[in-house]
C-alpha cells in the first residue's frame, strides 16, 4: 500500500490555513457578523479536511475568493429583490385601481336626476322603468304669483340606446291655468358614446299634446346633446329648437331656441353627483328679452335604483320672464 501520511499532513496544513484566510478576507467585505457566520459554517462543514477533500477545498477556496472579491454577485442578489418588490407594489396598485373602477359605473352612462334644464346623453338602462316625481318653486319680478308645480314622468329603456317616456306637468296657482296637465311624449336616442377624440351624441324629440285645461295646439321640441368625459369629469352641450302653437301663452313666440352647457363630477363618492349648467334661451312671448339662467344641484343615490336630487336656479338678468330664484326637488326610482 502507498504511504499517504505526507499527503495527509499537507491536507491538514492547508485546511488549517484555509478557514482563517477566508474569515479574514470576508471580514473586510461583509463585516464581522457575516464573518462569524461564515466561519462557523466552514468549521461545521469541514472541520478536518482529509486528503480526498483537499482538491474540493481548493476548488471552493478559489470560487470563494472570486465571489468575495467581486461585489457584483452581492448587488446582483439585492437588485432583483428590489425590482420584485417594486413590481409587486405596482401590480397591487393597478389591481386595486381596476377593482375600484369596476365597482363604479361607466361615467359615460351616468344619469342626471335633477330639476334643471340640462339633458344628458345616456338613456335609461335597457328594460328598466323609471318613475320621476318633481316639485319646484320659483319667483319672478313681473308681479305675478310665484310658480308652484310638480311633474310626473314615466320612462322606459326600450332598446339599449333608446328611451321612451311621457310626462304630465301640473301648475298650482290661482284659478285655471291654460294647458295645465298637458301630456308630453318623448323619445331619446343615443347614437354613440364618446371615445378617443370625439364626443358622444344623442337626440331627443318631444311632442306636447293639448290634453290639459283649455289647452290648444301641438308643440314640438328637438334637442341635440353632445357630451365628453375627461376621467370622472363630464362636459355636456345642449341645443334646443322648439315650435310653439296654440294660445296657452299670450303672444307666444312660435319659434324658440335654447343653448346650454353643463358640467358634472362625482363628489364624496360615486353615488353623489354635482351638476352645474348655464342656459341662454329665447323668451316664450314676443317682445321679451332672452333668458339667462345659472343652475346647479346635487343628487344622491340613497339606495339601489333610488335617487334624490335638489336643484337651484338663479336668474342672471332682469327680463320679465327670467325667474329671480327657483328651487326644485326630484325623486327617481327604477325597476326592472
Amino acid at each position: 500500500m502507498e504511504d499517504h501520511r505526507d499527503e495527509d499532513r499537507t491536507g491538514l496544513f492547508e485546511g488549517a490555513l484555509f478557514v482563517p484566510a477566508i474569515g479574514l478576507l470576508a471580514w473586510f467585505v461583509a463585516g464581522p457578523s457575516a464573518v462569524a457566520q461564515q466561519a462557523v459554517e466552514s468549521a461545521v462543514r469541514c472541520p478536518h479536511p482529509g486528503p480526498r477533500a483537499t482538491k474540493a477545498n481548493n476548488d471552493r477556496r478559489s470560487g470563494a475568493k472570486r465571489a468575495w472579491l467581486d461585489p457584483q454577485p452581492r448587488y446582483a442578489t439585492e437588485l432583483p429583490r428590489f425590482q420584485l418588490a417594486e413590481q409587486t407594489e405596482e401590480t397591487t396598485y393597478s389591481a386595486s385601481v381596476s377593482t375600484e373602477l369596476k365597482a363604479q359605473e361607466d361615467p359615460r352612462d351616468r344619469g342626471i336626476d335633477l330639476p334643471i334644464e340640462l339633458e344628458e346623453a345616456p338613456p335609461t338602462e335597457h328594460k328598466e322603468f323609471e318613475v320621476e316625481i318633481t316639485f319646484d318653486w320659483s319667483t319672478k319680478s313681473d308681479g305675478e304669483d310665484d310658480h308652484v308645480g310638480n311633474e310626473f314622468e314615466l320612462n322606459y329603456g326600450l332598446l339599449p340606446n333608446l328611451e321612451v317616456g311621457l310626462a304630465v306637468p301640473v301648475e298650482y296657482g290661482d284659478g285655471r291655468v291654460e294647458g295645465n296637465g298637458d301630456l308630453d311624449l318623448y323619445a331619446h336616442y343615443r347614437l354613440w358614446k364618446d371615445a378617443d377624440w370625439y364626443p358622444g351624441f344623442a337626440v331627443r324629440g318631444n311632442i306636447r299634446l293639448p290634453t290639459g285645461v283649455d289647452s290648444s295646439g301641438v308643440d314640438g321640441t328637438f334637442t341635440f346633446v353632445l357630451d365628453k368625459n375627461f376621467g370622472l369629469h363630464r362636459v355636456t352641450l345642449n341645443g334646443v329648437l322648439k315650435t310653439a302653437n296654440g294660445h296657452n301663452v299670450e303672444d307666444v313666440r312660435h319659434f324658440q331656441w335654447a343653448v346650454g352647457v353643463g358640467y358634472d363630477h362625482p363628489i364624496i363618492d360615486d353615488k353623489t353627483l354635482f351638476v352645474a349648467d348655464y342656459f341662454n334661451k329665447s323668451s316664450e312671448e314676443e317682445g321679451h328679452g332672452n333668458i339667462n339662467l345659472l343652475e346647479f344641484g346635487v343628487q344622491r343615490e340613497i339606495a339601489e335604483h333610488h335617487t334624490i336630487g335638489v336643484g337651484v336656479t338663479i336668474g342672471l338678468d332682469d327680463n320679465e320672464e327670467t325667474p329671480n330664484l327657483g328651487v326644485g326637488v326630484k325623486y327617481v326610482f327604477g325597476m326592472k
